[in-house]
This record gives structure tokens, sequence and C-alpha cells, in this order.
């Protein structure tokens, strides 16, 4: 079980945003303790990025200088998670391994609760090469970047195959259906931030029965989207701020998401709006949903595309990145200051790319042409899966190094905590209804809470039977 969160959009109050965020952020410790993440953009051409995490709790995390700074940054994207790691999907001790993934060039950033149950299989059809971590979330990302990587003539075969979609949104389809065609049966609560040109900021979500996943409507109050996995952690979060309590309206909206669809968010303050076009901005705002329906295959060849390299890709604008993380994503002591853009080397370049020729480490690699780059990029991705190897072997490789019987005490306390919370919670209902104080609202509070739990205990249930 793990927590995610975020929001879209230029705050009308930016302390306030920063302060429910915090609370979220902070609140949500109670679906992971392990690690603790987050990316972040601001607005504008020249937006800057921030980015790091860390394997402590959510609550300490937060006084941190460099999460401190989030607040005097002000962005207008940002997505962030609490990880409580399923066994053998990457030890959230080995930094690498915990959320937000990011892609090469730090644009685009995914957080995801749940568990991809065929990852190994997914790993040894293609991907291997193109994975950082053994944490199982990335190779989500991995696929929806799947698409960035063909040229134009294949753009344009995607755009026949998703009709009406213009070829740089195609592409995006293309890597959502990978993942659902790939990975059916995954536990997913999804989110996946991304900076793209200009002004333009877009923010997917989706989940499936199996993962919470709710979205808060605050354009006209705060000028922003929010997302939390919990009502109940919305509800705790507004407490602790009575300041956001009386700003927002009380009948302000909040929805599950629909487990049947892809929801976007997009946000532009520069685009007008188009009433002659549903499908236009709004004041800045464009929603779509897309009907996973759509996304079964036919016979148009399109899953046979195989990623090109592109080459003559015209410059961008250079984007500074902010992190206290190294290329492997070793914390740091001081902040780094990245400059990076839209251009990048494609993954499957890297995969096909010699290693038999090494290049020193520390070397610039600005200077380098793009096949050295390819293949130093490559030398360094298999460094850091044998280094993570070597420090968190898989339990056949060496079970007494996971303290087995610490950890199963640990277990068996919380089995334990876990039976008198319900023996709790038959009581104080037992106790209700004989003084008629409960309502159908607070019935229908607790029946929710227990579907959620019961939900998270089947999947912990079924991660242990795979083991």
């Amino acid at each position: 079980m793990c927590g995610i969160l975020g929001f879209i959009g230029d705050s009308k109050a930016p302390d306030l945003t920063y302060a429910l965020t915090t609370s979220l952020l902070k609140i949500t410790e109670m679906r992971g303790k392990e690690s603790t993440g987050f990316w972040c953009t601001q607005g504008g051409v020249d937006g800057e990025i921030m980015y790091h995490k860390a394997p402590i709790t959510s609550s300490k995390f937060i006084e941190l200088d460099i999460w401190k700074k989030v607040g005097k940054f002000v962005p207008n994207l940002l997505i962030a998670h609490c990880r409580e790691p399923s066994t053998g999907v990457g030890s959230p001790a080995i930094n690498s391994n915990n959320h937000p993934h990011v892609s090469k060039t730090y644009l685009t950033a995914l957080v995801h609760n749940g568990r991809v149950y065929n990852y190994e299989t997914l790993k040894s059809s293609g991907y291997a090469n193109t994975l950082g971590s053994e944490c199982d979330s990335e190779i989500l990302l991995r696929m929806f970047e799947r698409g960035e990587y063909f040229d134009d003539s294949q753009k344009t075969t995607l755009k026949e195959r998703f009709k009406g979609t213009d070829p740089d949104m195609a592409h995006r389809l293309y890597g959502l259906e990978q993942i659902f065609l790939n990975a059916p049966n995954a536990h997913m609560a999804v989110a996946i931030a991304e900076r793209k040109l200009h002004h333009h900021r877009m923010l997917w979500l989706w989940h499936n029965a199996k993962r919470p996943l709710w979205i808060l409507d605050l354009r006209s109050s705060l000028g922003q989207y929010f997302f939390c996995s919990t009502p109940e952690i919305w509800r705790n979060a507004l407490e602790e701020n009575a300041a956001i309590m009386d700003f927002l309206p009380k009948d302000h909206e909040m929805f599950e998401l629909s487990t049947d669809k892809i929801f976007l968010l997009e946000y532009d303050p520069t685009q007008e709006s188009d009433l002659k076009d549903k499908a236009s901005w709004n004041a800045g705002w464009r929603t779509r949903r897309y009907d996973l329906e759509s996304y079964e295959e036919d016979d148009t060849g399109a899953e046979e595309l195989v990623p090109a390299l592109i080459v003559n890709t015209p410059p961008q604008n250079k984007i500074v990145v902010w992190t206290m993380l190294d290329s492997k994503e070793r914390i740091q002591t001081e902040m780094q200051k990245i400059h990076t853009s839209q251009n990048f080397i494609p993954e499957e370049a890297v995969a096909a790319a010699d290693d038999d020729d090494d290049v020193e480490e520390g070397t610039d690699l600005e200077n380098l042409d793009d096949a050295t780059k390819v293949k130093f990029e490559k030398k360094e991705r298999n460094e850091r899966v044998e280094t993570a190897q070597k420090t968190f072997p898989r339990p056949d490789d060496d079970e007494d190094s996971f303290e087995l019987d610490e950890l199963k005490t640990k277990v068996e306390k919380n089995l334990k905590q876990i039976s008198e919370i319900v023996s709790q919670i038959e009581t104080t209902i037992a106790n209700a209804f004989l003084e008629n104080s409960i309502s159908i609202h607070s019935l229908q509070s607790l029946l929710r809470g227990l579907e959620m739990t019961k939900s998270n205990l089947e999947s912990s249930a079924m991660s242990y039977m795979e083991i």
C-alpha cells in the first residue's frame, strides 16, 4: 500500500497551497512509511523543476530544506508519493527504487500506488535496459514513454490509429495502450506529470478497482485541481489548517475517478476559450477522458512499430532542474543544478549500444557525441543495477540478510493490532445501534474505509503468495 497526491494549476493563494500540500503529504504517511518523494515544476516558459526523494517518513521529509524551498518555488504542477513497498520489488534503502520515477530529461515524472505482477516478464521482454531501478512501478513510465521515440512517419501511423488526435498526443495514447495491454492485472492508482513546452502542463490520472484515487476541483477558489488517495486523508489535511477551511467553500467538489477511464488535465494560462469547440481550452484549462475500451488490439500493425533513433532534433530552451540527487539518485549534501531540454537519446538506442568501449568516470556528457554518450549512460545504468543487487539481494540469494525473525515479529504484531482494531469497531458499532446514535453518513464512510482496507490486505496477501 502506498499513497499519492498532487495538484495542477497556478494557485490564487500559494501559501495556502503549500500548507495544504504539506499536510496532505504528512498525513499520507499512513499509507507508506518507508520513503517519500516529490517532483514539481514552475509555470511559464522558463519554469524550473525541483525533484527529490529519500527513504524516510513524510513527517521527517517535510522538515527537509528542499521541501521547505517548495513553498517559495511556487510550482503549478506537483506530484508526491509515500511508499510502503511490496516484497521483492526494490528496497527503499536504494533510493533509485523510490518514487517519483522520472524521464531522462526530468520533464516527465510518475507516482504509482499498486503492484505490477508480471514485472519480471515485462523486464525480460525488452525493457530491462531502459530501467534504472528494481521497482516494478518504473516500468509503467518506460512503457508510457515508448512512443516518444517514434519518428514522424511512425507518429503519423499512430495518428491514424488514434483518430482525431495530433501525433504528439497519439504517441502518449500508444504508451498508455502498452500499459493496459501488457499489465492488465496490475493494481494501479497512477499520476503522471509532464512539463511540456512553454506554459503547457499536463497531468494524467487513472486507477482501477484495486487502488483508490480521488480528485478535487478547486479552480473557483484556489485555481487548482488536487488529487489524493482517500477522502479521509483530505479531510484530515483540512482539519489541520483552519485558514484553508475558511478559504475553501464548504461544498467544494470531490469525486472518485471512474475505473474505466483515463483522466487528463491540461493547464496553460495563455490559452483562450473557444466556445464553438467543446474539446478546446476553457480559461486556460482543458480536460479529457479516454475510454479504456478504445485500447483494444486491431489489425493496423501499430503494435509492431519499432522506435527509431531521432536525429537532427531542433534545439530547445534549456530548463533548470534542482535536485539533491546524483545521476544514480543517491542523496547529496548540497543542491545540484542540472540543465535539461526536450532533446534526449532514446532508451532503445541505449539498449542496442556497444558497451565494449569505456568512458572515464566524471566525463562531461555535453562534450560527447551521441554514440559515446549512449555507451556511457548504458554503463552507468548497468553499474546502478549491479550495485542494487549487491546491496539488497533477493531472498533466494541470502535470506539471512532480510533479518527474517525480526520481520516475522513485526508482521505478527501488526496482525494482532489489526484484529484488536476490528474488535473495537464491532463493539463501537453495536453500542451505537443500541443507543441509536449512528448516522447513515457515518456507516457509509466506515464501509468505504473497510472496503479499501480489505482490498489492500488482499493485495498484500497476493504479494506474499507470489514470493
